[in-house]
């Protein structure tokens, strides 16, 4: 049914020139039909009712598109673009010529899993909540975004920018993070379990109570993170980068990890007692 929705705003807004702008609508509307839709048949309602009736709740379509259309800040764009960003063309992130331009968009609780975003630029976006289970996000841009409860299952992340983010609460696990930035962002409760973490950025970060427990981390920057609580318990840490963390409580127990990694987390407050030095 979600497709359903997809195929039916496509249908409103096939008459007009695609713009970002419009393209930024399409997924605010998107999102918001998706959130009625499932309100509906949380009230009981089956899924062809609760599909008639969020169709149904849609006022004047053209009269926004006409609005938005008319702004003074429209940019044409690429028509390509967004059909490639909605159907999930598994073309590279030159396949948008790294401009895709989505920045400052409001796209809570949409569901994009497995679309390809890779290189989009949605800096300063708010997608709390969102759905981006299996995408391709490689060297997408999501600075200074609004990512809480954010799923991020199985996603390619590798590159990606997500520094100075809220990412609390959000899910990563199954995730590609190699070299991926996260750097100043508030991770607290975000799980990695499964999460491929190779030179991942968490400099500055918030991880109190984040849990790592069984993963293998390899190069990963932890300096200056908060790492109060956090749980590496049976996991294996290999050269980590560990300068001015805090890492009080945070539990080793059954860690296997390089001699450097040891002296610098007991330095740091964690209990590496029954950790295992190789």
């Amino acid at each position: 049914m979600i497709d359903m929705l997809r195929t039916h705003l496509d249908a409103l807004f096939q008459p007009y020139p695609a713009s970002i702008e419009l393209q930024e609508l399409k997924l605010e509307l998107l999102a918001g039909l998706q959130e009625k839709m499932n309100e509906y048949m949380k009230r009981g309602h089956t899924e062809e009712i609760a599909y008639s009736l969020t169709i149904n709740s849609i006022g004047d379509i053209e009269g926004l598109i006409h609005q938005v259309m008319n702004s003074p800040t429209a940019h044409a764009q690429n028509p390509e673009d967004y059909s490639r960003l909605r159907d999930g063309d598994q073309t590279s992130a030159s396949g948008f010529q790294g401009n895709t331009n989505l920045r400052g968009a409001i796209l809570k609780r949409v569901n994009l899993a497995g679309e390809n975003l890779s290189g989009v630029d949605l800096r300063d976006s708010d997608l709390s909540y969102a759905c981006l289970d299996g995408a391709d996000l490689s060297g997408i841009k999501l600075s200074d975004s609004e990512l809480k409860g954010t799923s991020f299952r199985n996603c390619n992340l590798s590159l990606a920018d997500l520094r100075s983010c809220n990412l609390e609460d959000a899910c990563f696990d199954g995730a590609n993070l190699s070299e991926t930035r996260v750097a100043g962002s508030s991770i607290t409760r975000a799980s990695f379990q499964g999460a491929l973490l190779t030179k991942t950025d968490f400099r500055q970060c918030d991880i109190s109570d984040v849990d790592f427990a069984r993963q293998t981390l390899t190069e990963v920057d932890f300096g200056a993170a908060e790492l109060a609580h956090a749980s590496f318990r049976d996991a294996t840490l290999q050269r980590l980068k560990l300068r001015d963390v805090s890492a009080q409580e945070a539990d080793c127990e059954g860690a296997v990890m390089d001699k450097i990694t040891y002296l610098l987390l007991t330095t740091a407050g964690a209990n590496t007692e029954r950790a295992t030095i190789v």
